[in-house]
């Protein structure tokens, strides 16, 4: 079968193309052929349907030389095959040089077979040759364009091509890497073993992926993701083809994300919030999520919460109403907040704030709830505390100003009893009625005296003392109180600080807390007194609303008793109330005892269980002063009579009656003033005449005896004074306490008090008057 050629031939003769092509019949082809002679319809002519092309070496308008010209120019691949009838082998090879693929002489057509075949084979394999080159610099393109890195190597590892991204991960150029083995990234953070396993892997025919952590050239470290994938030839591994990604980015972002997973991890591990999330489903919120420090602060596992109404089961039944309510509220605002009880996992119950805060859809309706629980029992606590001192503190003023007025009525008693009491002519009715007038004036001086001490109206008499000591001091008395059925233990701590107190108000503070300790154990038991040193740290104010921080000490007494019930406790230091049979206290122990700590600038913790006992703990601020030893006062059998004059000023009527009667009676000239204010209107006239001034604290005309006395000071600064008051007012911005050079008299006093006082007071002036003379 004739093989179909198509070709052109250029030839300036008829009948040698004739020739030509009966020449490609002869040698079994079908030739489709074309004649041209001239450059025009040569150009004309070329399309890539020519099969082979045939030019004549010389013609006299166009030639082979022109023709091959013209095939490079227009890059034509077909063959070209010169004919001609006289070319010598210098003009052969000069053709061939040019581009002809072969040569033909006319009078040697029997050779066009083997010509023609020869070229069409040696094009095909150009073509096919140029199109398998082309593949190989399309792929080697693609590899090299390639986002990912490509490196080959050979059988042992050494680094044969490498793409770009290659070297923009890396580092090294390809120059750099040829020849290399691919350990010059190694990192230092895998094994031997890694590696070991990767070459098995691939040393075996199968690929290897996985995350490698590289080293770049200029020392920062890099992760990939990495196949190996192993290349045969001709039934054996030969090369490995490695592609890499750089995965750095993604790292780092998975690490910061599982940074931030851990962080928020561990914030809700120790916040002190439950966070949680309902779903509405079928109309119904329901449980989706629990925070997992639920387990930390009520004790249940986030999975058990996530029950349709475990929640509400574990509400305390009061409140399950309040807890259940606001929910058109949280709709229309889109926030709500409430506080109820919750049943801790070991049985108690907390109060709990729940906030919770709606979240809507894209297109507006609820979606989500998210909500935080707080255990706020700790602040309820301190609310109740707050509470209960403010009802204290109203209570306290109330009897404050009670036993301040009856303190002047009972001036007015006890000291006309006592007059009545030193006349001789009484006869012996008259004397026992006025005995029992002055004893029950005394109880009831008492009882006043426990009601200014429970309102920290009570006069202080403080000094730098060992509360060691005081506790010494008392448990002798403290003995003859308890019954023989109940050991009294006392634990004193070495060293102990020092604190700024009145020593027989501490002892009441003991004697108080020993009784109701005796009073609570009936048959018998074990009652302990210790001291201790304590350093207040802020952490604890958070539970102990009245406590303050810095070093304290601690008198505890504690027993062994039947305890306090908690509906009982906060009403304890209540005055007037008790727990004890009528006749058997007058409910005043304890609030006297929490009078004093707080006149005294401390506080009192109680801890008490039912059927195990009480502990009160006294805390009393700390002081770096060294203890003053003071000598023991002396009195007079018989109170002196005098003849100076003394400037009364109260605005008690009956009082200052009964004080002027006394001291007119021991010989003393008494001046009268109503007020402050009356006895500095008048002090002209009387600056020469006073010797002595005795003023109430409290007068009506807004000026107190203290106001008073510091004008008279500033004229008379050796002027004495002596204060007198049912309690002492915080008039100065401090406690009034007693101090050298300042006299108080307490009401209510007797004729005998009063006259000693007065008395001493001058004598004390007057010395102090003789040795400032003898000093000049």
């Amino acid at each position: 079968m004739a093989i179909r050629l198509k070709t052109m031939l250029v030839e300036d003769s008829a009948a040698d193309a004739e020739l030509l092509a009966m020449g490609l019949q002869a040698a079994g082809f079908e030739p489709e052929w074309t004649r041209v002679d001239n450059e025009r319809d040569f150009c004309a002519g070329l399309n890539s349907s020519l099969q082979i092309i045939f030019s004549d070496f010389s013609m006299p308008n166009f030639s082979a030389d022109r023709v091959l010209q013209l095939l490079r120019e227009e890059k034509f691949t077909a063959p070209c095959i010169i004919v001609s009838g006289t070319i010598g082998e210098e003009q052969v090879a000069e053709m061939l040089k040019s581009g002809a693929t072969d040569y033909v002489l006319k009078d040697r057509l029997d050779r066009v077979s083997f010509v023609v075949q020869r070229a069409l084979r040696e094009s095909r394999d150009r073509v096919e040759r140029k199109h398998a080159e082309e593949q190989v610099r399309v792929r080697t393109m693609a590899l090299e364009a390639a986002a990912n890195g490509i490196l080959i190597t050979d059988r042992d590892g050494k680094i044969l091509w490498a793409n770009r991204a290659f070297s923009d991960m890396t580092g090294y150029t390809l120059e750099q890497a040829l020849n290399q083995n691919p350990r010059l990234l190694q990192s230092g953070e895998h094994s031997e073993e890694f590696y070991r396993e990767l070459w098995q892997t691939i040393l075996s025919g199968r690929v290897w992926r996985g995350g490698i952590t590289n080293r770049r050239s200029d020392g920062s470290i890099y992760y990939e993701d990495m196949t190996i994938t192993p290349v045969r030839a001709a039934g054996e591994i030969s090369h490995f083809i490695a592609v890499k990604q750089d995965v750095t980015e993604r790292k780092h972002a998975e690490a910061a994300l599982q940074s931030a997973q851990e962080k928020l991890n561990r914030l809700l591990a120790h916040s002190p919030a439950v966070i949680y999330s309902l779903r509405l489903e079928d109309g119904k919120w329901l449980p989706v999520w629990v925070s997992e420090n639920i387990k930390q602060l009520f004790g249940y596992n986030s999975e058990e919460t996530c029950v349709p109404d475990w929640w509400i089961e574990h509400v305390h039944p009061e409140d399950r109403r309040l807890a259940l309510s606001d929910d058109t509220r949280l709709l229309t605002s889109g926030h709500s907040n409430k506080e109820y009880r919750f049943k801790h996992q070991d049985g108690s119950y907390r109060w709990l704030s729940d906030e919770q805060q709606l979240v809507r859809d894209a297109e507006g309706k609820p979606f989500e709830i998210v909500g935080v629980w707080m255990d706020v029992t700790d602040r309820k606590g301190l609310e109740a505390q707050l509470r209960q001192a403010q009802k204290l503190e109203s209570i306290g003023q109330l009897a404050g100003g009670v036993a301040h007025d009856f303190n002047n009525i009972l001036t007015v008693i006890q000291g006309h009893a006592s007059l009545l009491l030193s006349n001789r002519m009484l006869g012996e009715g008259p004397q026992e009625s006025a005995q029992q007038i002055a004893l029950a004036s005394e109880r009831a001086a008492t009882l006043t005296r426990q009601l200014l001490t429970f309102s920290r109206k009570q006069v202080m008499q403080p000094k730098v003392l060992d509360v060691n000591e005081v506790v010494g001091n008392a448990i002798k008395m403290l003995k003859r109180l308890l019954r023989e059925d109940i050991s009294l233990q006392v634990e004193y701590s070495p060293h102990l600080s020092m604190v700024h107190a009145d020593a027989g108000m501490l002892e009441q503070v003991l004697m108080n807390l020993a009784v109701n300790g005796r009073d609570a154990m009936p048959n018998g038991g074990e009652l302990t007194i210790s001291t201790a040193d304590r350093l207040i740290e802020p952490e604890y104010l958070l539970s102990h609303a009245h406590g303050a921080t810095g070093k304290h000490v601690c008198l505890s007494v504690c027993d062994k008793g039947c305890g306090i019930d908690p509906e009982t406790l906060p009403r304890i230091f209540e005055p007037f109330f008790t727990t004890k049979p009528i006749g058997y206290g007058t409910g005043l122990g304890l609030a006297t005892v929490h009078g004093i700590v707080h006149q005294h600038r401390g506080w009192i913790d109680v801890e008490s269980e039912l059927g195990k006992g009480t502990v009160f703990r006294v805390y009393l601020p700390a002081v770096n002063e060294p203890e003053k030893r003071e000598a023991a006062p002396t009195r007079e059998s018989a109170v002196p009579h005098g003849s100076e004059t003394i400037l009364l000023v109260e605005d008690e009527d009956a009082v200052r009656t009964l004080a002027r009667n006394v001291l007119e009676r021991k010989g003393y000239k008494v001046i009268e003033a109503v007020s402050a204010v009356e006895a500095l209107k008048n002090w002209d006239q009387l600056r020469d005449k006073v010797d002595l001034v005795l003023t109430d604290m409290v007068m009506p005309g807004g000026m107190t005896g203290l106001d008073l006395m510091k004008k008279l000071h500033v004229e008379l600064p050796s002027l004495p004074a002596i204060y007198t008051s049912g309690y002492s007012v915080d008039i100065v911005g401090k406690e009034f306490e007693l101090r050298d050079g300042i006299n108080f008299l307490q009401k209510p006093y007797g004729p005998r008090r009063l006259a000693q006082t007065v008395r001493d007071a001058l004598d004390k002036a007057a010395r102090g008057m003789a040795e400032s003379l003898r000093a000049r």
